[in-house]
């Protein structure tokens, strides 16, 4: 049984659980993690990774906003959620984010959402 305080295993144990094609239950994993580090951006990005897989688009914002807030010059969450937003049909917001993930020297194209 894994520590209740030890919020990198239950973010390691979100990896297997997706691996294994168990999202709820990752996503229920990665969210202990936060719960016991929430300053853990690792785990709301994959969380909101697993989420927008699985089509949760309004979640995997969500998560995404968290993480974005916790790394708020991280190019690359700006540039997932452009996607997601562009995936919600919202895309003068993705576009927003698309150009604020460049703004912080993203140089990655922009996802198409698929």
């Amino acid at each position: 049984m894994l520590n209740p305080h030890y919020a990198s295993a239950y973010h390691g144990k979100g990896h297997v659980l997706y691996d294994l094609k168990r999202p709820h239950e990752a996503v229920a994993s990665y969210e202990r993690a936060i719960q016991l580090k929430p300053h853990l951006v690792e785990a709301y990005n994959d969380k909101a990774s697993v989420l927008y897989e699985y089509q949760h688009y309004e979640e995997a914002l969500a998560a995404y906003e968290q993480a974005i807030q916790l790394q708020p010059n991280n190019a690359v969450l700006y540039n997932y959620k452009s996607r997601t937003l562009k995936q919600l049909g919202r895309l003068k917001e993705a576009h927003q984010a698309y150009e604020k993930a460049r703004q912080l020297g993203y140089t990655g194209r922009q996802t198409n959402g698929s």
